[in-house]
């Protein structure tokens, strides 16, 4: 399964709504990525974490998925993120953001961001 066939799960809705299938195949595919892949609903609340997400911020599955994007971003980077989220940019966004671990610790991290229906799928490299 392609990356196109990934942008077409509907991140915000529930597995049975969007077909099990799919849901199962794209974490399938998220999950065996060495890649930090998070995907979140337009709100910037996560809905799919993989392992190597939850590894590089320190966070368990369970505890990322009760958070938001902002969350692991310095708070030097809101008012950017804000102004992205505003933009309603449908094409992808590749940048440097400085990212928060749970510990608190930040680090730099080229993030490619592609708006996905009506969330966001983003790969931090």
């Amino acid at each position: 399964m392609g990356i196109d066939r990934l942008r077409q799960v509907d991140t915000r809705s529930d597995p049975t709504k969007s077909g099990v299938a799919e849901w199962l195949q794209a974490s399938q595919v998220i999950e065996g990525v060495s890649d930090i892949i998070t995907v979140a609903d337009a709100a910037g609340r996560f809905q799919l974490v993989n392992s190597a997400a939850c590894d590089a911020l320190g966070y368990s599955r369970e505890e990322l998925l009760t958070l938001s994007i902002p969350d692991i971003l310095d708070p030097l980077e809101w008012p950017r993120f804000s102004a992205r989220k505003k933009s309603n940019r449908k094409s992808n966004i590749f940048e440097t953001w400085l990212s928060k671990k749970k510990d608190g610790t930040t680090f730099f991290a080229e993030v490619s961001v592609t708006v996905a229906g009506n969330g966001f799928i983003i790969d931090v490299r």
